[in-house]
């Protein structure tokens, strides 16, 4: 458990670090791995062993596997950052099993599940909102990016995007669209992008741009993972029971 408790403190101090400039310093990440990894060498030595749950630790060790990797891979396409990878890494270091013995799944995949349920949650929010409040803007759109600006992004005057101060980034400047955006550009890169954009007089300061939230992943991360700790693996079981029985 104490491997676990050094994990979430790290993870919070990285979520801090992440709501203010979207990364993490690397000494410090390198320090939290290095302390993470010295705890739960030693719980696992005092309890001579290391991975609770229902399944086999080799099953637990590809599953783990599997879901890191596959973490960096996406990471490596630039769809999220490598402190999301860090955050999979520390939960899975601390928490290598399941959170219980009476659990089926391990910490990792448990954690995912919560994670992709909260970022379900915002995009349904999303839409929500924007039927509520951007309906014209949305028939606007072209038909091939409706549905998912609707989920991901929101209207925004150029003038306002220029004075937002947060990480809000365009998707549609100059006439072209897309469903992604940079994620290592910083408020200060999109002003500039949104001020060339005006000079060269393909945006006008009242036109409306379609602009989509960084969601700094850490937070969300450390959130699942804690609620994977307390909670478990009930709410995915249950779920995967109803599909099976529908």
């Amino acid at each position: 458990m104490l491997a676990e408790i050094v994990a979430v403190a790290a993870l919070i101090a990285f979520s801090v670090e992440d709501l203010r400039k979207r990364e993490v310093e690397s000494t410090r990440v390198a320090l939290a791995i290095a302390l993470t990894a010295g705890v739960k060498v030693v719980e696992c030595i005092a309890a001579k062993g290391c991975v609770e749950g229902l399944l086999p630790a080799k099953v637990y060790a590809v599953i783990d596997a599997v879901i890191l990797a596959s973490n960096a891979v996406i990471a490596l396409t630039g769809l999220h950052g490598w402190g999301d990878v860090i955050a999979v890494l520390l939960a899975v270091i601390a928490s290598p099993g399941a959170a219980r013995p009476g659990d089926v799944f391990p910490v990792s995949l448990t954690m995912l599940f919560y994670y992709i349920t909260a970022m379900l949650a915002f995009a349904l929010y999303n839409v929500i909102y924007n039927l509520a409040k951007s309906r014209s803007e949305l028939s606007k759109l072209p038909p091939r990016v409706r549905l998912v600006y609707m989920a991901i992004a929101r209207p925004m005057s150029a003038t306002k995007l220029l004075h937002s101060g947060g990480w809000w980034y365009p998707l549609n400047l100059c006439g072209k669209y897309s469903v992604r955006f940079n994620i290592y550009m910083d408020p200060e890169d999109v002003e500039r992008e949104v001020r060339e954009a005006i000079r060269r007089g393909c945006l006008k300061p009242e036109d409306t741009v379609w602009v989509s939230y960084g969601v700094p992943g850490i937070p969300l991360l450390t959130t699942a993972y804690v609620a994977a700790l307390l909670i478990g693996d009930r709410p995915l079981l249950a779920l995967l029971r109803n599909m099976l029985t529908y």
